[in-house]
C-alpha cells in the first residue's frame, strides 16, 4: 500500500495538472466567455483545493477505500460463485488490475482506478478471504487496514448513517449545543467517509462557516 504522503502528492499532482489545463484554456485566442467561465472555476477550485490539501488528501483516501468496497462487493454479486471457489482469480480477473509491477491491465475491472491510487495489491485484499464482503465485519476490517495503514480514521459501517439520525434528532429542536455537536460530529464523519467529495470537488470543512462556527462554539464551551 502506499501512505498518507504517497496519496498526497498524487492529489497535488492532480490539481497541478488541472491548473495547467485551466490557465492553456485561459492562454488561448478566441477562447469563449463560457470557456474562460469554466477555466476561471477549475482554476479557483485546483488552487484551493492545494492550499488544503491535506484536508482533501484526507477525504480522498475515505472515498476511494469505501469505493473500492463497493467495487468488491459489486464483483462479487456478478461472480459470487468464483469469489467462494477461487478468491485470488476473482480479485485478478475483476479487481484489482494491476500487475505485479505497478502498471495497469487491459481489460474491465472494478477496482482498478481504487487500488491505483491508494496501491493496493491483491494481498492487501486478502482479509476479504473466506468472508462475504456484503457484510458488516468484511468491510469494517478492511476500513480498519487502511486507518491503520494511513492514519485516518474512516467510520466503520453505519456510523455516517448514525451521525444523520443523531442530527435529525436535534436539528428542530431548542437546544443549540446539542445541534451543535451533532452538526460538528456529522460533517467530520462525512470528510473521514469521502462524502465530501465529488468528482475533482472537494466539500471542504476549512472552509465551511457553518462548520468552523459550530467548532468554535464547542471549543470555547460557550454555554446557551
Amino acid at each position: 500500500m502506499k501512505t498518507f504522503e504517497d496519496v498526497k502528492e498524487s492529489v497535488k499532482n492532480h490539481q497541478e495538472y488541472c491548473k495547467r489545463v485551466a490557465r492553456e484554456t485561459l492562454g488561448k485566442e478566441n477562447t469563449s466567455d463560457f470557456e474562460k467561465e469554466v477555466a476561471n472555476s477549475l482554476l479557483e477550485n485546483a488552487e484551493n483545493n492545494i492550499e488544503h490539501l491535506e484536508e482533501i488528501t484526507t477525504i480522498e483516501i475515505g472515498a476511494e477505500t469505501n469505493s473500492l468496497i463497493q467495487a468488491i462487493q459489486t464483483a462479487y454479486k456478478i461472480n459470487l460463485n468464483e469469489y467462494w471457489e477461487n478468491f485470488e482469480n476473482f480479485l485478478d480477473k475483476y479487481v484489482v488490475g494491476i500487475t505485479s509491477d505497478g502498471h495497469l491491465k487491459n481489460g474491465a475491472y472494478f477496482g482498478q482506478s481504487q487500488c491505483l491510487k491508494l496501491g493496493i495489491s491483491r494481498d492487501d485484499l486478502s482479509c476479504f478471504k473466506g468472508k462475504d464482503p456484503l457484510q458488516n465485519e468484511a468491510a469494517d476490517f478492511f476500513r480498519q487496514k487502511i486507518n491503520a495503514q494511513f492514519g485516518t480514521t474512516i467510520p466503520m459501517s453505519s456510523e455516517e448513517k448514525k451521525a444523520y439520525d443523531d442530527y435529525n434528532e436535534v436539528v428542530f429542536g431548542s437546544d443549540e449545543l446539542a445541534k451543535e455537536k451533532a452538526f460538528v460530529q456529522l460533517k467530520e464523519i462525512q470528510r473521514d467517509s469521502g462524502t465530501l467529495r465529488n468528482g475533482n470537488t472537494y466539500y471542504i470543512l476549512s472552509t465551511n462557516e457553518a462548520y468552523k462556527n459550530a467548532k468554535a462554539s464547542l471549543s470555547s464551551g460557550k454555554q446557551y
